[in-house]
């Protein structure tokens, strides 16, 4: 079974017609849509009579808070919904405040619950850019779809997605756990691009709770160096990271093994 919410009927008729195109008939996927405003605390603790096993929750979390709904109350909502087996996912727009948002959602759901994030984050420490007043988010490169062609005319970028997201799982385990095993330190997921500076570049991580400055110095570069070709959204290992004061450096002899690249990240 399927149940959309949404306050905007026209979002509501375009979902309608999404799965009519392309759910197969002979599924028999039941669905239903609710036109309903969850910026209201009422409907948000409503949420807490549905048990789905997935549940999504996008561009609407700021909404939410913006009209004065606690964030304690939301919690207790999300957290009531969950049952075995469940996954989910809150995906909001890429600006600070925003991401900001959806980051101490997850610190408290997991103080105050204990349900984890599955993804993107590696552990379950307090999110470190929430302490260093920062934020992680994705960039994903896509194709602008026609109607949308009006925004580069008008200054707006159209090559990228930029967004945040969390996935919570009812099972407790994180995305390090996924990877197979490996011998070469803790899982590092690269928060930035690779910044190019004069004879090194370098990239923030995020592992083990902690934002960290990882740089290698152009001297140290092997033929086809996979540093090189860390991205974004990358998940890698590396062994040894020496550290320099706040920074870690990669030497010439550090083992460098990349988990997982995104496909769909700028170049």
């Amino acid at each position: 079974d399927y149940t959309g919410v949404d306050m905007d009927s026209r979002a509501i008729a375009v979902a309608q017609e999404l799965l009519q195109t392309f759910v197969d008939p002979a599924e028999k996927i039941h669905y239903r849509f609710l036109k309903m405003d969850f910026r209201k605390e009422g409907n948000v603790m409503a949420m807490s009579g549905f048990r789905p096993h997935f549940l999504t929750i996008s561009n609407a979390l700021q909404e939410i808070i913006e009209q004065g709904v606690s964030l304690n109350c939301f919690i207790k909502s999300v957290a009531m919904s969950f049952k075995e087996n469940v996954v989910a996912i809150f995906i909001e727009p890429g600006t600070k405040k925003a991401s900001q948002t959806l980051h101490a959602l997850r610190d408290s759901l997991l103080q105050e619950t204990g349900i984890a994030p599955y993804s993107p984050c590696l552990h379950r420490f307090p999110c470190p850019a929430l302490k260093e007043d920062n934020w992680c988010y994705e960039e994903w490169s896509w194709e602008c779809p026609e109607y949308l062609s009006f925004l580069e005319p008008i200054g707006l970028q159209t090559r990228y997605l930029k967004f945040s997201y969390t996935v919570f799982t009812s099972w407790g385990y994180s995305l390090a756990e996924t990877f197979s095993p490996h011998n070469q330190g803790p899982v590092i997921k690269s928060t930035s691009h690779l910044l190019r500076e004069k004879r090194k570049s370098r990239l923030f991580g995020c592992s083990e709770g902690i934002l960290q400055d990882i740089e290698k110095l152009e001297r140290d570069y092997a033929p086809d160096d996979p540093w090189l070709t860390i991205k974004k959204g990358t998940y890698f290992t590396a062994d040894p990271l020496i550290p320099l004061g706040k920074k870690l450096r990669l030497l010439r002899e550090s083992k460098l093994c990349v988990l997982y690249q995104p496909a769909l990240s700028l170049p």
